[in-house]
């Protein structure tokens, strides 16, 4: 793989047109090799506050549950016309053959080797509750596409309760990056006291006492 560097700063607003044609050749290519293609991130934001591509947009945004599958399609994926530019942080990116300014983004959903294993699965690098991304379906750009089960309630656990608020696409103070961060914090809180309310209160300090660990 020779990556390509992409400066989101450099990048050009993805057009609605372009974001639909590397959006369908996507699910196409992939479908035909047994991959579901899910909406995600800005694109499914889109998809359900706007019934469009956010105005402002780079790429667009999906998410995979069979790595391991389109790792070993990779060759044939891109004599479909997507060539892989970057592999970082379980997100592969590709861009329209056809296209140099058309950039999708492929996040890779899998399951984590440690507690959070018990609730949650990977996306990408973040750590996402399963109990929001069941399966669901929904029409966008009029086509059928996958998607969680519930969009607005993962949308407001990536974005926050202001989600649905659009944001004026000029304004650089904001961006709709997730806030991992806080998320991941925010969820470890509540893990920690689901489980003191599971093995009681002596129980959990006696645990944590022994593992060294402080209140």
């Amino acid at each position: 793989l020779e990556e390509e560097e992409l400066e989101c700063e450099n990048l050009p607003e993805i057009s609605s047109e372009d974001a639909k044609e590397v959006l369908f050749k996507t699910q196409d290519v992939f479908s035909k090799l047994g991959i579901d293609v899910y909406l995600a991130y800005g694109t499914l934001l889109g998809a359900v506050r706007d019934q469009a591509i956010i105005p402002g947009d780079l790429d667009v945004d999906v998410f995979v549950k069979d790595e391991k599958k389109m790792f070993q399609h990779l060759q044939e994926i891109e004599k479909c016309g997507l060539k892989l530019i970057r592999a970082l942080n379980n997100t592969y990116s590709f861009r329209l053959n056809n296209n140099p300014n058309c950039f999708i983004d492929v996040y890779i959903m899998k399951p984590t080797v440690s507690v959070w294993g018990l609730y949650c699965y990977n996306l990408e690098i973040m750590m996402v509750p399963k109990k929001y991304l069941q399966d669901g379906e929904m029409v966008f750009m009029g086509r059928t596409f996958k998607c969680p089960k519930d969009p607005e309630r993962i949308l407001k656990f990536w974005y926050g309760d202001t989600w649905n608020v659009p944001i004026d696409k000029n304004d650089k103070t904001y961006t709709y990056d997730v806030p991992t961060h806080y998320y991941y914090a925010k969820y470890l809180l509540q893990a920690k006291i689901k489980m003191r309310s599971l093995i009681g209160d002596r129980f959990y300090d006696a645990v944590k006492s022994i593992l060294g660990k402080k209140k």
